[in-house]
């Protein structure tokens, strides 16, 4: 997923063209940034088959940040208990939670006052504070766009090279690509915590098969401004 499409940024990468998110995450993890990746295991993709019968990219995905400081934890959609093996199958390979959510530190107020020469550098000078990113858009390929929602005009630029139709048959050669349209939001406070809360139980639920729970950092909520 390339994030900026203006063709005037490298957005810190120092490579003279517009970063992608994926590469984002390994740069702020050789950084030091503790980055933890849940995604969908699809149940019928493998390293025989990539794609998969939903086209996820998660083997593609896993294989990106192989090697890398980033954290990458497969979570296929688990039924707890069935009598029977058609509906764990069925399950599994059909469902998905649908959870979209980034959780991140950011620069707290008091600190950014004492950068600008308004504050003292006490202790909560050293306080940052959490945000969430909370969404129904996947983030993954075709889904960049605009209020305009164009389906024509942006096949030969911003989308030249991440042209996605699910709908009918198309190309980016002869388009239309398929527009999406959906709510994401931007939220910090106290909601946060139950965000994170959220993230943290999926993730010591469903790595321990790779041994993936102590990738976790224990995180306070007095630790953070505006989440107590």
């Amino acid at each position: 997923l390339r994030l900026r499409r203006d063709g005037n940024g490298d957005g810190g990468s120092g490579n003279g063209g517009d970063e992608f998110l994926g590469d984002i995450l390994k740069r702020k993890a050789k950084s030091g940034v503790r980055v933890l990746v849940m995604l969908w295991k699809e149940a019928t993709s493998s390293d025989l088959y990539p794609p998969g019968l939903m086209g996820t990219h998660d083997v593609a995905t896993i294989n990106f940040f192989q090697g890398t400081d980033v954290h990458v934890l497969p979570a296929p959609r688990q039924k707890n208990k069935s009598k029977h093996m058609f509906d764990s199958v069925f399950v599994e390979t059909a469902y998905t939670h649908h959870q979209k959510c980034v959780i991140v530190d950011a620069k707290g107020a008091a600190a950014a006052a004492v950068e600008d020469g308004g504050g003292d550098g006490d202790r909560d000078s050293e306080r940052r504070r959490l945000v969430g990113f909370v969404g129904g858009l996947d983030l993954t390929d075709g889904r960049w766009d605009t209020p305009s929602h164009p389906i024509f005009s942006t096949l030969t630029n911003e989308h030249r090279d991440d042209f996605y139709n699910g709908v009918c048959p198309a190309t980016v050669r002869t388009g239309p690509r398929e527009p999406w349209h959906d709510i994401h939001a931007c939220v910090e406070g106290p909601i946060v915590m139950d965000l994170l809360t959220n993230f943290e139980q999926r993730w010591k639920r469903q790595g321990k098969v790779l041994k993936l729970e102590d990738k976790l950092l224990t995180i306070c909520g007095d630790d953070f401004e505006g989440v107590e």
